[in-house]
């Protein structure tokens, strides 16, 4: 990662808010850093799914101060619903990452052998997660878990609506995790429908907006639901770019 898109990328994480012209810049760090093959060991992955459950279990009652403010939320349904929740998704895939990336071998035709046949999981690259207000550090670091042992270089927004959660967010993040593939977003991407075409290829959303704004300028794969996007009531929107 060069020192310009570092720099970048500190600024954006870690001082004041990222302006659009930031984002390519912070795009093409962490760009740069997935093709250094970074991110692909099981040995990374695992690291940084670890210190995802640090950051969370050493924090619960910043954690849970920033969700009274921001949602009244009780000690006990803060720790229930978003600290335990993500610190348990991270456990489990640290757990289990190394044999989730392991080729799954396929028999082949009779025509086909001696030859050999397999599955084999690869990262999409870097990976954009626009998180919810209403569980903040459930619907913006849960997707994360996924994404980080995947294999995939991350931009993490979370949601401005809750302002406490995202400024703890933002100072955790850096703190914990891997800053030259990892990033953290202050902008506020939902009002441009300009920049998120150029931020990943893939996108996990909790507001609608942003999901539908991105599926304008990509090409897409419709799951469920109309214009890209698969929303399910109480969840997050997904829009996938096609390799």
């Amino acid at each position: 990662m060069t020192t310009e898109a570092t720099e970048v990328t500190a600024n954006a994480t870690v001082g004041g808010p990222a302006t659009h012209s930031d984002i390519p810049k912070i795009v093409a760090g962490l760009r740069q850093t997935f093709a250094t093959g970074k991110t692909r060991s099981v040995e990374w992955r695992r690291a940084q799914l670890r210190a995802l459950e640090k950051m969370i279990a050493e924090n619960e009652p910043a954690i849970a101060d920033a969700l009274a403010k921001d949602l009244d939320r009780s000690p006990f349904e803060a720790w229930l619903a978003d600290a335990a929740a993500t610190a348990g998704e991270a456990r489990y895939a640290a757990k289990h990452v190394k044999k989730w990336m392991r080729r799954k071998y396929r028999r082949l035709e009779l025509a086909q052998l001696p030859g050999r046949g397999w599955v084999e999981y690869e990262p999409y690259g870097t990976v954009l997660i626009i998180g919810a207000w209403n569980y903040p550090f459930y619907l913006t670091l849960g997707p994360a878990v996924g994404a980080i042992a995947a294999g995939n270089a991350v931009i993490l927004k979370p949601s401005e609506i809750a302002a406490a959660s995202s400024r703890v967010m933002a100072e955790l993040v850096p703190r914990y995790l891997d800053n030259d593939a990892i990033a953290r977003l202050h902008a506020e991407l939902n009002k441009s429908c300009g920049k998120p075409r150029d931020a990943a290829q893939e996108f996990f959303g909790g507001d609608r907006f942003p999901a539908l704004c991105a599926a304008k300028h990509l090409r897409t794969r419709v799951r469920h639901g109309v214009d890209g996007v698969e929303q399910s009531r109480g969840k997050s929107a997904v829009v996938h770019r096609k390799p």
